[in-house]
């Protein structure tokens, strides 16, 4: 199962293709009918209620075809693009996340409307593939419906929009503890309910989906690695944290409170550390600084965040990657800015990254470059050929302090559009902290938000390093850091 995080708080399960393993096949001729999906769903209600410990009576399903399906995910998603954006732009930018959700998603919870959702075609598809693996009907349909209606608990307890609203910049954390959660209840009630084969087999695909799934788009946020990011690491996270003292306690705060950043995810010990989240909330209270008048705010949630594409698949150079940024890295922020345009809707994805010390930010700018590349490559499948490729650096000062920049430059080809694109990604080092920009846009564009990304920095510096008269000081550096 995966899920696309709708408005931050819509919480659903998303389609997945078939495996290629060819298992041994068990005969199971009941349908999956609209009324036995009824009765599956009202027989996982109990289950739910008594694991978490809540009523879940007045919470009804709907299951609906692709033409309805079309109109829920519209009125979904049609609240949460921003207001800025002509009216051409707004629908151009709808129509686009419709679609992406529309063929995947297997069901949702509407934590507005206070119900689950299945889309008859996709949930179909997602009984064949595990039926295919040698389960059965009942097994694969419980897979979601113990999932959605763990959403469903959750909301209870928490109250969802609530979550989102207190603080919009944790979109992704938030989604991933969620997700998380709801597999992990989903796996605890399967090993009492005889779905566990099925639960596995889902998990098994979702781990492996960055590599099986196709790639061939430009943006991470269509890219599998955030699939098995919310689902496989989110559980992961909410198991780890369990094993710690307290532990129940610390899940329930992850899901009211969820991690200050991507990173911890991977590494549950940063959740401890209160020296992380005001990092993070530092980074993110800058890029959400209402100066910035040359970007847009984000569309619906952050599409991405710190490293989320660039986390490698295989588990040793994934545990490397963790360790080396745990070590050098306090805080991290992300977002991704459209420009209100009806011309052109490509993001700018901008970064935020505080590191330990100068020499650990140093390290990790030459690092975040030198992932560039295969990164790169992951955006549009690993058999891409990059062209004109192009790296260099600039050097400059502000008050005595050094700001290095890493540039680094490509041309992609877009096989939707037929056509190559230049993708540039920026660098920027000041002190002990790091921005990183990147955009398929103009070099003029790509100049500009460099050069905000440079004074965002400076501000940060001396707000982080200076008291009430080093701050006096610097009034002049302070004014001309607002972009």
């Amino acid at each position: 199962m995966r899920a696309y995080n709708v408005l931050g708080t819509v919480c659903a399960v998303v389609l997945l293709q078939a495996c290629t393993t060819t298992p041994v096949q068990r005969i199971d001729s009941t349908p999956a009918s609209d009324e036995n999906i009824t009765r599956w769903y009202e027989q996982a209600i109990p289950a739910v209620e008594n694991k978490l410990d809540v009523s879940l009576k007045d919470v009804p399903i709907k299951i609906q075809d692709k033409g309805e399906m079309y109109y829920t995910h519209h009125e979904l998603l049609e609240d949460s693009v921003e207001k800025a954006f002509s009216k051409k732009s707004r629908q151009s930018i709808l129509e686009q996340q419709v679609e992406d959700s529309l063929d995947s998603i297997i069901a949702l919870y509407d934590p507005e409307k206070k119900e689950i959702v299945v889309d008859r075609k996709n949930m179909q598809d997602h009984i064949d593939r595990l039926k295919a693996k040698g389960n059965t009907t009942e097994q694969a349909a419980l897979t979601v419906l113990y999932h959605e209606l763990a959403h469903a608990a959750d909301d209870v307890r928490y109250d969802l929009t609530k979550l989102h609203h207190s603080n919009p910049w944790k979109s992704l954390e938030r989604s991933a503890v969620l997700e998380g959660h709801a597999q992990k209840v989903t796996e605890e009630l399967c090993a009492e309910n005889d779905c566990t084969q099925a639960y596995q087999d889902d998990e098994q695909y979702l781990r492996y989906l960055p590599a099986l799934t196709g790639t061939a788009k430009l943006f991470p946020n269509r890219r599998g690695d955030n699939i098995a990011l919310r689902y496989v690491q989110g559980a992961n996270f909410l198991r780890s944290l369990e094993k710690k003292e307290n532990g129940a306690e610390l899940v329930d705060q992850a899901i009211k409170s969820p991690p200050a950043d991507t990173l911890t995810l991977f590494n549950a010990d940063r959740f401890l550390d209160e020296n992380i989240s005001k990092s993070s909330a530092a980074l993110s209270a800058a890029l959400a600084d209402n100066d910035k008048q040359w970007m847009s705010g984000w569309v619906s949630i952050p599409k991405a965040t710190f490293s989320q594409s660039s986390f490698p698949r295989s588990t040793s150079r994934r545990t490397g990657f963790v360790t080396t940024r745990s070590s050098h890295l306090l805080g991290s922020a992300m977002a991704n800015y459209y420009y209100p345009s009806d011309k052109d809707l490509l993001p700018t994805s901008f970064k935020l990254l505080q590191a330990k010390n100068a020499e650990a930010a140093d390290l990790e700018a030459e690092h975040m470059l030198s992932e560039v590349r295969h990164n790169t490559g992951g955006m549009l499948g690993w058999s891409i050929s990059l062209r004109n490729i192009k790296t260099w650096e600039e050097e400059s000062e502000s008050d005595g302090a050094s700001i290095k920049t890493r540039h680094f430059s490509t041309e992609l080809f877009d096989p939707e559009e037929a056509k190559s694109k230049t993708y540039r990604v920026s660098i920027v080092t000041f002190q002990d902290y790091i921005a990183e920009v990147s955009s398929f846009r103009s070099d003029k564009i790509q100049q500009r938000n460099i050069n905000a990304a440079t004074k965002m920095l400076i501000k940060l510096a001396i707000e982080n390093t200076c008291n009430a008269t080093c701050l006096h000081a610097n009034t002049h550096a302070v004014d001309s850091a607002k972009i």
